[in-house]
């Protein structure tokens, strides 16, 4: 994908974030200029913080790349803050939409029922991203819906089973959505129980 140039975010580009407070499910720019050289393009500046992510006991937490998905530890005082809404590009949208919610068992392709795919405002699908679970799809939409222009989310028979549009969910309504969720954990808890 073709990148643009342009120069490297700036703490004045960002959103500031309460101090103490890590960037959970939220875009984020880090000072990359104690990094190799190489690295100093906007691009290697910015990252995604999944939700749910805990610090180790030196305050460092995992990160994803939107360039390149590569996995990093990130510490605090290397985020300059929160990039808005409007100002992420292309590729990074395009990366974003690769990154699956934080799985509560271990994610097999053979158990994906169901994939996820977010369009850019062009219309132009990314490549589908496998979800096992309702509540992965509350997750995958939660995450991805503030930035992409529309998610889609398909079972295996390519039956609608949930769209956002704009950060805005469409179909179904959010609470026919929880409630469905809400029966399927209760359901695999009393699986559990009764096994």
């Amino acid at each position: 994908m073709w990148i643009p140039k342009q120069p490297m975010y700036r703490a004045a580009d960002c959103l500031p974030l309460p101090p103490g407070e890590l960037p959970e499910g939220k875009v984020f720019v880090t000072d990359n200029t104690e990094m190799n050289r190489k690295y100093h393009k906007y691009q290697y500046q910015l990252y995604f913080c999944l939700p749910d992510t805990k610090p180790d006991s030196f305050g460092a937490f995992p990160a994803y790349s939107l360039y390149d998905g590569a996995e990093i530890t990130c510490y605090p005082q290397e985020v300059l803050g929160e990039l808005p809404t409007e100002r992420l590009p292309l590729f990074a949208k395009v990366g974003l939409s690769q990154l699956r919610p934080f799985p509560r068992y271990p994610y097999s392709r053979d158990r994906a029922t169901m994939t996820a795919r977010c369009f850019l405002e062009n219309g132009r699908p990314c490549r589908g991203v496998g979800l096992e679970t309702l509540l992965d799809v509350l997750d995958y939409s939660k995450m991805q819906a503030p930035y992409q222009h529309r998610v889609g989310i398909w079972d295996q028979h390519g039956e609608l089973i949930l769209e956002c549009r704009c950060g805005l969910q469409t179909y179904p309504t959010p609470e026919e959505c929880r409630s469905s969720a809400e029966a399927e954990q209760e359901e695999q808890f009393s699986g559990m129980v009764m096994s």
